[in-house]
Parts: C-alpha cells; structure tokens; sequence
C-alpha cells in the first residue's frame, strides 16, 4: 500500500516534469524580431515599407564607422593600407556585398573629350588636393568621410541569399568580425550600424535576459516565500504552481504565435511573478488556520478567499486585456498572452493545487503567523488624521500631474539598450558625427510618367529639396538631383574651354548618365523599373519631436506647392516611427480609459454601491500618476512599452484594492460593524497577506534591472515603485476616504 502511494506520487511529479520539461523544449523556438512585425500583415505603412525596403534594399544595408582612438596618430594619412586591411579581414564574408568606402570611391573627372574617374586616394594612400575639393561638395559630403576628417565611413549589403533562414547567423558572424577589428587594426576603433544589426541585438539581448532573469527571478521568489512562510515545502507548492501556469502560457504562446519573440518573454515573466499573488493569500489562510483535518482546511481557505481573488484575477486580466486594443502587434501580444496566464494562474491555484495538496497529504501551521510589518501605528494615525493623509495624497498626486505634463515623445527603434552597450554607443557616434540615424525618405513618382532626369521632372525636385533645405532641422539630402547636378556641374567645369555646343555636351551627359544607370550606380536613388525617385533626408536631431515636425513640413510644402507634379510618400524607418509616435498618446489613453471603466463597473457590482466604486478606484490612480509624473521629471522619453506598463501596473495594483474593501464589505454589510471598525477588521485581516503580496512582487522586479534591454530595465524600475505607492494608497488613503466618507 505504501509503495502504491509512492508509485503515484512519482508518476504524478513525473507528468508535471513532463509538463514543465516540454514547455522548456519548445520556449527554445524563438522567433527572430523584425522592425516591420510591429504592425499587423496587411497594415499600409508596413505595407509601404516592404514595397520600398524591396525596391531599394534598405534592410539590407549597413555602414561601418572608423573612428581614430585617443591613441591614434594626430591625423588619418596614410589612409590605403588601413582600408586595405578593413577589406581583407572582412573581404572572406561571403554573406555580404563589396564594402564601398574612401578605398575604392572614384570622382568624376571630364577634360575634353575623355571621361574618367579618380580615385580619392593615391598610391600613397593620401588625399588629393582635387579629391579633398570633392570631398566637399554636395553629393559627396558625408559619404565617406567626416568634415573633421577622423571618421571614415564604410557602406555594403548582406546579400539577398542569405536573408530569411541564416539571416542572424550572417549577422552574427558580421558583428563579431567587426568587433575583432579593433584588436587587428591598433588606433582604430568600428561602430557597426544597420536595422538588421539593431534587429540582432533587440532579439538576442532579450532572449539572453529571459534565460538570465527566469532563474534568477525563480531563486529570488523562493528567498522571499521562505522569509514570509519559513516553510521550504510551501516553498516547493510555489514552484509547482508557478511552473505549471508558466508551461501552460508557453504552450499557448506556441500554439498561438509558434515561438517566444522579443515581446511575449514579458507575459512569461509576469505569469511568474502575478501568479505568487493568489498563492500568498492562498498559503497565508492555510497557515494560520488550526483545523486539523485537512480536506476541511482546504475546503475552508477555498471558500474564504476564492471569490476575492477571482475578482483580483478579473482585475489583472482587464488590465492586460485593455493592451489588446494597441496597434502595435506585440504589445497586444503581450497583453494576450499575460490574460491567458493570469487566468490560468487562478484556475491552478484553486482547481489543481487543493487536490494536489490533499494528494501529498500536507499539512502546516504556523503558529506564530506571517511577518506583521509594523504597519500598524501608521494605520491608527490614519484614523486620527484622515483629512490630513487625503490631503497630501492630493498635494503630491497634484505634484505627479503637473510633471506628467512635460512628458515627451520620443520611441526610437535603434536606441532600446543601456549606455554602456555597443549599440547605444555605436548611434551616439553616428548621429554626432554623420547625421545618420533615422532619416527620413521620400518616395517620389512624377505624374507625368517622365524619369527624374527629364528636366521639367528634375527642376521641380529640386526646387522642393531646396525648400527642404530651408528647414534648420535638416541637416542635408542625398538624392537624385544631387547626384544628377553633381555630375552636370562635373561636365561643365571639364568642358568650359572646349568648343562643343550646349546641345552636345547635353547629348553627352545624357550618355553617361545612361551608362551610370545600367551600371547601378543611380541605384540608392532611382529605381527605373518602377520610375521611382529617392531622396534621403538627414535631420540635425533624431528625437521624434523633429522627425514629426519635418514630415509636417515636408508634407505642407509638398501640398502647397509640388502636388501636381509629383507624388510623395514618406518611406523607411521615418513612415513606422511616425505612425508610433502619431497614435502613442491615443494608444496609452484608450488602453487605460477602457481598463479603467471596466474595472470602476467591476468595483461597482462587486460592492453594490457606485459610491465605494469611486472611492476604491481613487487610491489606484496615484500609481498611474507616479509613472508620468518620474518620467517628467526625469526627463524619460515616452517610448511604446509605457502603454504597457501603465495597464500592468493599473490591473496589479487593483488586486489590493479588492481584497481590502471586500473584506470591509463583510464586516459593515454582514456582521452590521460601523465602517470604523470594518476598517480596523478588514486592515488586521488583510495587511499581511496583502503587504507580503507587494513586497513579493516588488522585489521581484529587481532582476529586470540586469537587462541591456531598457524597455526590461523600464519595467523593473517603474513597476517597483509604482506597487509600493499603489500599497501605500491603499494602506493610508483608502480608509481615510472611507473614514471622511463614513462621517457624511
């Protein structure tokens, strides 16, 4: 019989290991994060972007920055043999196109009858007093070296082959080439920087954090639970819940989506973490309860607190939920997949751990009760001084909304990591130096189905970079025209002595602009095929404010004045960055005005009284502010992940909320106490489990401050404070609501 018994319990721990083993296999199918993944198949900008990264090959595309060390000499002569080594150490990458730097550029250079290109460099590896002249003008500047002439700038392509299926083994192997540069080459240091670059690293960077934090996450939840219940088997019924609620989310994330990305590792974290909530409250009554027979102990603890935390879970779940309406994918992703955990957190808690503790036949108590906090003085002076707590919390939330005021925008697709990260450093260098991150690209179509070199077509784009260029926001274009002139103002320099008549030196210039066409040397700026003319604009400051103002810009100027001559589309990282940023604030206020309604009618047919709604929603406000509110004043940009943790944080924090006023709503409506003494009932009852459930949850959050990623970092951060005000609005303003509301 005993070793029947035993035999159970062993096949039982061998399925839930099954359970938990098979989540664990398939969690290692990631699925890679690609910019375009932010907004649904089918949507128009992530329609346009595919057309246009199609036609011109920008996801392909990335640049290497050569910057001279502090230990570099004083200045970049000779350049040859530096260059020569970059090509050679990177020349056996099969993965990737002819680099195109300084090296191998030529110039044009037309003297009467002979057409020729130069090269920038000599044989001794120096620059021209001609080529320097080059450097200089229009088209070439910025191209392949800075203005203060200690950057070099390199430029090339992954091949088309190998995007897709090996397309992060041909990233990698980039990155790691690049990275070994430095220690090849003495003086120089690279900064590598590409959307497929940025793409690799989001993707890593949160794949390493997810199998860095869940151990870590798992080891600190455990610590906690065993200083609350100083019980390593209740510690061990935590685990076993934890981990089957977070294998089941995997399943249905696969299920749904078929693989973790970037963005779903949220929902799993979150699964760990909100899952302990109902299981503190859960433990707490089993281990101050003295009832001896166990089936009846289980049946009590399930009866006292199911209803409760049904509807904490119900308020959780609304907060998520509210995340589904955003439009962006993985957000609403993660607010999916964090609904779906929490409800089968509940499910597990009271449907699958009763029995599996009948099973087990174990038993505790705890004579001496949970950690008391020593919250209560603090209670009994909100009851003395209602008025006085209602009105600080009103003065600091005042405080909160005044700085949630001077909130910015500004979501930046490349710049998501920490400072001291490769990326981060890499867009700072570029920015500096070559204007480069997040321009913005037009797509030009000419109504009267000319090419763009057709001089009416060619006159009127470059009346309307001019007017571009008035804009003190950009910094310079690269387009067409100013290839086009560069080459005109080329031919004219070289023919101004000769005897050819205008109409022959157009005749050549049209031939050997013919002949740059079929060679693709037009290519970064006119796709014949589909008679499409590229203009890139680079922006003194890549901060969404200015990228929106500039595409206001362009668009007015181009309705006012250019409309019927040529259409515009606005192209490349700049159309989904606007789109973000132009729908953020909408996102952030529909997600939250949409959980907050739902959970104020939650409140009102939980409590019967529209009344108590009110008051219960107050206290939860002030958490919500505290996020805008530091971030105004810390000057943090608002970035897509705040939608996310607003509505975390609101369907959190509630849980609290519900406990207090439906443990208050049995002692006033049923036992028939004044609300004073519901208050002093409900607050010996509820602080513990309640102020266990928050610092669980708070120190919890910690590990995310280990990310690289700071949308993790974020996360951590905000969510931490965030809890600890919402515990303390409900420990201190709610009953001096109630307090001031009883006296009316």
């Amino acid at each position: 019989m005993v070793l029947g018994s035993y035999m159970q319990r062993a096949l039982f721990l061998f399925g839930w290991s099954l359970v938990v083993g098979g989540a664990l296999y398939i969690a290692s199918f990631r699925l890679p994060f690609k910019m375009t993944d932010l907004l649904q198949e089918g949507h128009p900008i992530r329609v346009n972007y595919e057309k246009y990264d199609k036609i011109f090959g920008n996801e392909r595309a990335f640049s290497i920055l050569m910057e001279q060390s502090e230990s570099g000499s004083s200045n970049l002569l000779p350049l040859l043999d530096t260059l020569k080594k970059v090509n050679k150490l990177l020349g056996n990458n099969r993965d990737i196109e002819t680099l195109f730097s300084i090296k191998n550029a030529e110039y044009l250079k037309v003297k009467g009858n002979f057409v020729q290109m130069g090269p920038f460099l000599g044989n001794d590896g120096i620059i021209s007093p001609v080529a320097q002249s080059q450097l200089e003008t229009d088209f070439w500047k910025y191209r392949l070296i800075s203005p203060d002439g200690r950057h070099l700038l390199i430029t090339s392509f992954f091949k088309k082959e190998v995007m897709g299926k090996n397309e992060r083994t041909a990233v990698a192997n980039l990155i790691k080439q690049v990275g070994h540069l430095h220690e090849q080459i003495p003086g120089w240091n690279f900064h590598l920087l590409g959307t497929k670059i940025a793409e690799y690293y989001i993707f890593e960077d949160a794949m390493r954090t997810q199998k860095t934090i869940t151990p870590l996450l798992l080891l600190l939840l455990g610590g906690l639970l065993l200083f609350l219940f100083r019980s390593f088997k209740i510690v061990l019924w935590f685990y076993f819940t934890m981990l089957l609620a977070y294998s089941l989310t995997i399943y249905f994330i696969f299920w749904h989506n078929g693989g973790l990305s970037a963005y779903s590792g949220f929902a799993i974290f979150f699964v760990l973490i909100i899952s302990t909530a109902d299981l503190i409250h859960f433990f707490t009554l089993f281990v101050e309860s003295d009832i001896q027979d166990l089936e009846e102990k289980l049946l009590f603890v399930r009866k006292e607190i199911i209803v409760p935390c049904f509807w904490t879970s119900a308020s959780t779940v609304i907060g998520f939920v509210s995340l589904m309406s955003n439009k962006l994918v993985p957000i609403a992703h993660i607010g999916l997949y964090s609904s779906v955990g929490s409800i089968l957190c509940f499910l597990i808690t009271f449907y699958v751990l009763p029995p599996s503790v009948k099973f087990f036949k174990f038993n505790h108590y705890l004579s001496e009760g949970l950690p008391s906090f020593m919250f209560q003085k603090m209670f009994s002076f909100v009851i003395r001084r209602p008025k006085l707590v209602t009105i600080s919390f009103s003065f600091f939330s005042l405080l909160l909304i005044y700085f949630t005021g001077q909130l910015r925008i500004d979501d930046r697709f490349f710049d998501k990591f920490n400072e001291t990260h490769p990326m981060t450093i890499t867009i700072e260098k570029f920015t500096s130096i070559f204007k480069f991150l997040d321009t913005v690209d037009l797509g030009i179509k000419f109504s009267n189905k000319g090419q763009a070199s057709d001089p009416f077509n060619h006159q009127k784009l470059k009346e309307f970079e001019t007017d571009l260029e008035k804009d003190r926001k950009v910094s310079y274009i690269k387009s067409h025209p100013k290839f086009y002139d560069y080459l005109s103002n080329t031919f004219a320099d070289g023919l101004k002595d000769s005897k050819f008549s205008e109409e022959t030196k157009k005749v050549r210039l049209d031939s050997l602009y013919e002949m740059m066409m079929g060679m693709n040397i037009f290519e970064d700026f006119y796709n014949p095929s589909n008679n499409m003319a590229r203009s890139i604009i680079f922006l003194e400051d890549p901060s969404s404010s200015t990228v929106d103002e500039v595409i206001k810009n362009i668009k007015k100027i181009h309705h006012e004045k250019y409309s019927k001559f040529f259409t515009l589309e606005i192209m490349g990282n700049a159309s989904l960055r606007s789109f973000i940023d132009t729908n953020l604030i909408s996102s952030i206020i529909n997600s939250v005005s949409t959980g907050f309604v739902s959970i104020v009618i939650m409140f009102a047919f939980i409590f019967g009284s529209i009344r108590w709604a009110i008051l219960g929603i107050l206290p939860n406000i002030v958490p919500l502010l505290f996020i805008g509110g530091v971030m105004g004043f810390f000057k943090v940009p608002v970035e897509s992940t705040l939608s996310m943790l607003v509505c975390i944080t609101m369907g959190i924090a509630v849980d609290d909320t519900i406990h207090y006023l439906y443990s208050l709503k049995k002692y006033t409506r049923f036992e028939k106490l004044s609300i004073l003494e519901g208050l002093k009932k409900a607050f010996s009852q509820t602080s513990r489990p309640l102020i266990g459930t928050t610092m669980v949850l708070i120190l919890s959050f910690p590990c995310f401050l280990l990310s690289d990623l700071r949308m993790y970092a974020q996360a951590g951060m905000f969510v931490i404070c965030s809890l600890l005000f919402a515990l303390l609005a409900d420990l201190l303003l709610l009953p001096a609501l109630f307090v001031l509301f009883a006296k009316k």
